[in-house]
Order: structure tokens, then sequence, then C-alpha cells
């Protein structure tokens, strides 16, 4: 779950509820997984998808990239919770 962001983990909820398909790009499939059905619980819907994205690789994103362009038919917000501890 994303118990250690209570902040996007609410903001997710309301995308939710709010009739939003939200997709978890994440690093961690267990743990995209946890939160994805804990927020399906919460919201009663199954509109909650998992895609896997390391953003420290340039590969893994274009691959990212490249699948969201072919499955999803717009997407009309982007949140990035990650952080950059390296390279600055």
């Amino acid at each position: 779950m994303l118990n250690q962001e209570p902040m996007i983990y609410s903001i997710l909820i309301d995308f939710v509820f709010s009739g939003a398909r939200v997709i978890l790009a994440c690093r961690n499939v267990m743990r995209a997984e946890r939160a994805a059905t804990d927020i399906m619980k919460k919201s009663n819907t199954q509109n909650v998808a998992v895609k896997i994205v390391d953003l420290a690789s340039l590969e893994s994103i274009r691959k990212f990239a490249d699948d969201i362009n072919k499955t999803e038919p717009r997407v009309d917000i982007l949140i990035n919770n990650a952080g950059l501890s390296h390279g600055l």
C-alpha cells in the first residue's frame, strides 16, 4: 500500500471515485499490486491498472511510454510522485 505517501494515496482514491482510470506506474510490482488492490477495494471499482516502469532507465521509460500510447486513448493528468536521488 502507499501508507508512506498518504497524500498521493488520497488523491488517487479521489480520482477513482470521480470516474477516472488510474494507472499506477511503479518500479516495485508487489507494492503496486497491493496499492491497486487497496484502491479498488476502497473505491469499489476495477478502474485501476498497474504498469511497471523504472524511472532510472531510459529504456524502461520508452517501453512504458510505448505501452501507454498503444493501450490508452488519452492521458489527462500525470502525477509524478518519484524523487531523484542521484546524478544531481
